[in-house]
């Protein structure tokens, strides 16, 4: 088997998942709408593509790792409302649109790696978000990134000297020369108060 979309499409009654044999690629769906399923299955490293895999699972507790090979996660974990905690992100990601968006009681954020390009609504509507993580700067969409994320406090930092579509590093020094970040307000105050 090398591809399983929607093998199991709401199959609400499904509580554990079988064992993913290796070789599976395409798990799309493949445990969508499986609203009693409680733990996700280990996913062997052969799959690049998970696509809504386990959309509104809304039992699902546990994740174990995201295998290496994973290139897709859009929607991935969308309206899973019992995830509290998921693993990092694989440095193979690319695009993580909608992966945890509506995942109410998640608390904490992956690691996101540099592969990462896409972020668009990946957290939308996750109300006990607390803290932002520091994010890549290859990330090229943060359409609604965070959108609904009413507990979320501190700020978002980009590694390195990029930003992200819109996103700006800030700089507090008056002397600085850089042509790819911003002065914050307490800068620029100082440099007229010496004028």
């Amino acid at each position: 088997v090398t591809n399983m979309p929607g093998t199991f499409y709401n199959c609400t009654g499904l509580v554990n998942a079988p064992v993913i044999p290796n070789g599976v690629k395409d798990m799309r769906s493949a445990f969508n709408g499986c609203s009693s399923l409680e733990n996700a299955p280990v996913i062997p490293n052969s799959v690049t593509i998970m696509t809504s895999t386990f959309t509104n699972c809304t039992n699902l507790t546990n994740i174990s790792a995201i295998s290496n090979s994973v290139i897709d996660m859009r929607s991935t974990f969308d309206g899973c409302i019992n995830l509290v905690n998921v693993p990092d992100i694989p440095d193979s990601v690319t695009d993580m649109s909608y992966t945890f968006a509506n995942c109410t009681n998640l608390t904490n954020i992956p690691t996101i790696s540099n592969s990462v390009i896409h972020l668009s609504t990946t957290f939308y509507n996750c109300t006990n978000l607390v803290n932002i993580p520091e994010l890549p700067n290859t990330i090229t969409n943060m359409f609604e990134t965070f959108t609904g994320c009413n507990k979320l406090m501190g700020n978002i930092y980009i590694t390195s000297e990029g930003n992200a579509n819109g996103i700006v590093q800030l700089n507090n020094t008056r002397t600085s020369t850089s042509t790819t970040q911003a002065a914050t307000a307490n800068a620029l105050k100082s440099a007229y108060d010496t004028v």
